[in-house]
């Protein structure tokens, strides 16, 4: 504790002391003018004691022990005092101080053991009263005696009423704290929960929408090629249910990220609408109003697509017949920044006035009843709200009603950015560039779909299935290592370290079905380059190793440069 600014508590005490030791040596000053220096030698010994307890008590915080030495202080100068006047003694009133000071400051028992030695004192006073038969002395004792016991009686009530009071508040402290304990179990449980099953969906979905995808490529008969077309639409929607629920996970916990980069909300818009259209029924057309000229701001693309397509799709799927329109503005301000907004209208079913204040509710359904006629996780909105607040941008119902459609609205501002140096993916490598690539996966179809994506974009490769064995076979003719992070006999981040402490510079991109920014650090941690998060489309693949692979590599270099 700080002593040099004592608090308020504090100030007041010290206040209370003061006074007290002026009413003290008041009285041994009016009490040595009467011509009693034995009274005015005991008041002034009571000031004085008053004082040097409070120091003793600011020094050393021991109020238990100030407070019992202020009380035998009181009882030694009142053996004096009733010794020489007995009960005609001024000191008779602070008879009744023993209790209360001793109960607060010690506890009932040292109370009591006070209470008896001041009804003790009282006895000596009685006999050495010149009269101890007197009625108005046997008065004066009674009274005394009645505030003695009175006054302990009071003080005994409030300690126990206070104790209670303490009790309860520590009884509900302590379940309060249970109940933290158990939110946070909970909360980890869930953490837990939805990791493992991120990761187990995503393995197995990796392998069906990257053979979906490989298959698609190949001259197949209409009906097989609209089948493999589904199986990728289907695939996809689960995807993004999988990223929905994760999505609503980290916005409960606040681990929603945005990573910013140029972005042209104009481009997004018609990349979503094409993405969407074959989610359109017969009887549903899907318009787009969207600037044609470029203009670059600096937010994160993926965030702004992920609110588009929850907004659009919604839009699509509930409206059986009529017209869907996406209408996207952007307007420079001077202050250099760019004010974008999207808005979303559908002459669908609509929406209940009653039920306007609830559809960015998680799990929320207009149509909640066992015979609905929209399928759906009720996440899409709850978290597309979130994702606009994280862009910095809200995202509102502007009006709805049933029969008659629906418009959503969402805007935000960014900074305006420069465009891309070179934004196109690269889709097959020259003989001459292609990286030479080291996939480590145990997962056998996994590890086939990355071979034959590899394959199709012309990139030679060489596949183990664990760590332990790519630190064994990994050698100079290699460029890159594709790392799958979850393995066994040795996983991905030890094969990395290991490999790191080996002098081995190529770059090394973790693959991973576990879609949390916790993976994503602990492998980059490892000394990773990237991190990619399973399915991994031919595209995202393309991208990664061209964003990686430059220049002839340094296989084996001095460990000393390495990374982290």
């Amino acid at each position: 504790m700080d002593r040099s600014r004592p608090s308020l508590g504090a100030r007041f005490r010290g206040s209370l002391v003061a006074l007290g030791t002026l009413c003290f040596i008041a009285a041994a000053a009016l009490t040595a003018s009467l011509a009693d220096p034995l009274g005015a030698l005991r008041a002034t010994m009571l000031g004085v004691g008053c004082m040097g307890t409070a120091v003793f008590e600011w020094r050393t915080r021991r109020v238990d022990l100030a407070g019992h030495l202020l009380v035998g202080l009181l009882a030694a100068v009142a053996l004096t005092s009733v010794a020489e006047h007995g009960t005609d003694t001024t000191m008779l009133p602070l008879f009744v101080l023993g209790a209360p000071f001793s109960m607060f400051t010690g506890s009932r028992r040292a109370g009591w053991v006070w209470v008896g030695l001041f009804l003790f004192l009282l006895g000596v006073a009685w006999v050495r009263s010149p009269a101890p038969t007197d009625g108005r002395t046997i008065s004066v004792v009674l009274a005394t005696v009645g505030a003695i016991l009175g006054t302990a009686a009071v003080t005994w009530n409030f300690i126990e009423v206070t104790g209670e009071q303490a009790r309860r508040l520590e009884a509900t402290n302590h379940a309060l704290e249970v109940e933290r304990e158990a939110a946070h179990a909970a909360s980890r449980a869930k953490s837990t929960f939805l990791t493992t099953m991120s990761h187990e969906i995503r393995t197995p979905l990796h392998a069906v929408l990257g053979l979906a995808e490989l298959l698609g490529e190949r001259p197949l008969p209409g009906e097989d090629r609209a089948a493999v077309l589904q199986i990728q639409r289907s695939g996809s929607h689960l995807l993004d249910l999988l990223n929905d629920v994760l999505d609503i996970s980290r916005a409960d916990a606040n681990r929603l990220v945005a990573r910013p980069h140029p972005t042209d909300p104009g481009a997004l818009a018609r990349e979503v609408v094409t993405m969407l259209q074959p989610r359109a029924t017969p009887g549903t057309t899907l318009l787009l109003e969207a600037p044609t000229t470029p203009t670059f701001v600096h937010a994160d693309a993926s965030r702004i697509r992920q609110v588009l397509v929850n907004l659009v799709g919604n839009a699509l799927k509930f409206t059986p017949s009529g017209t869907v329109t996406l209408r996207v503005t952007v307007s420079p301000t001077p202050d250099d920044t760019v004010a974008v907004s999207c808005a979303v209208e559908d002459t669908g079913i609509g929406i209940p006035a009653d039920q306007h204040d609830q559809v960015f509710g998680a799990f929320h359904q207009v149509d909640s009843s066992r015979t609905r006629s929209f399928s759906g996780s009720g996440l899409g909105l709850a978290i597309s709200r979130r994702l606009a607040e994280l862009l910095g941008g809200e995202l509102a119902l502007v009006r709805s009603a049933p029969g008659k459609g629906s418009l959503f609205r969402f805007a935000f501002a960014a900074p305006r950015a420069s465009p891309p140096v070179d934004d196109q993916p690269v889709e097959h490598f020259a003989s001459a560039t292609a990286p030479h690539v080291l996939v480590v996966e145990d997962d056998p179809v996994n590890r086939m779909v990355v071979q034959a994506q590899l394959s199709h974009l012309g990139v030679p490769h060489l596949a183990v299935e664990d760590g332990l064995q790519a630190v064994r076979q990994i050698d100079a003719t290699i460029d890159l290592v594709l790392m799958d992070c979850q393995m066994p006999v040795m996983d991905g981040a030890e094969a990395t370290r290991t490999l790191r402490q080996q002098g081995v510079r190529v770059p090394i991109l973790g693959l991973s079905a576990e879609a949390s920014s916790e993976a994503r650090q602990m492998c980059l941690d490892a000394g990773m380059d990237d991190f990619l998060t399973k399915p991994v489309s031919r595209r995202t693949l393309a991208e990664a190793l061209k964003r990686h692979h430059g220049g002839p590599p340094a296989a084996h270099s001095p460990a000393t440069d390495l990374p982290g």
